[in-house]
């Protein structure tokens, strides 16, 4: 006989919602940390500091396109939460595993900083974004396929919206691996919102 998986009632569905939202707060706050403040010095010329300024550019930028990952993710995150009466132990492992994929975001947001010139330290980033893409949509689709989890239903929309960042982060992989240009690799990175928007447009006509 199969063992029933034991459900949790809305008050802990609260609470992973909360804990959720302070790893998600912890994360975003390690991300800035990759950017190397210079020390004070006093008589800086102009020149010197546009020259520090242009040391750290990488990893300004890297850490944008980061925080608009993380905070497109803790949006499906909520919209989630708000369609559930009840979680079991199946789902809370999923949702522990999307928290871990979203962990590693600040290691690969400091390796694109610092090597956003090497094809490697591209693929990894993208790697560790589609990491995150893939435990999200499970976490949503396993939750969609529980009925019994959920007080209200997840449309059809929904579904395509979390379909739209793995497929355009696929999209962007499979150029990178073709393409032997680091800067249009790199620069390439902060299209991510722009090809999200037109799969998610697609998607709606369909």
């Amino acid at each position: 006989m199969k063992k029933e998986k034991q459900i949790y009632n809305e008050s802990y569905v609260n609470r992973l919602k909360w804990f959720n939202d302070g790893v998600i707060a912890i994360i975003i706050t390690i991300l800035i940390l990759n950017i190397n403040i210079w020390s004070y010095q006093s008589n800086v010329s102009s020149e010197i500091f546009m020259q520090k300024l242009n040391e750290v550019w990488p990893n300004i930028f890297s850490y944008i396109i980061s925080f608009y990952v993380i905070w497109k993710f803790w949006f499906y995150n909520l919209k989630l939460f708000e369609h559930l009466k009840s979680i079991n132990t199946s789902f809370i492992f999923c949702n522990f595993v999307f928290l871990f994929s979203l962990s590693l975001m600040p290691f690969a947001t400091s390796l694109i900083g610092d090597y956003y010139y090497l094809k490697i330290a591209i693929i990894l980033y993208l790697l560790s974004l589609m990491f995150v893409s893939i435990s999200s949509t499970i976490l949503q689709f396993f939750a969609y396929k529980s009925q019994h989890l959920l007080k209200t239903n997840i449309d059809k929309k929904s579904i395509y919206n979390w379909l739209s960042t793995p497929i355009a982060i696929l999209i962007i992989m499979i150029f990178v691996l073709f393409n032997n240009n680091y800067f249009e690799n790199y620069y390439l990175l902060y299209l991510i919102p722009i090809i999200i928007f037109l799969v998610k447009k697609i998607f709606n006509k369909i």
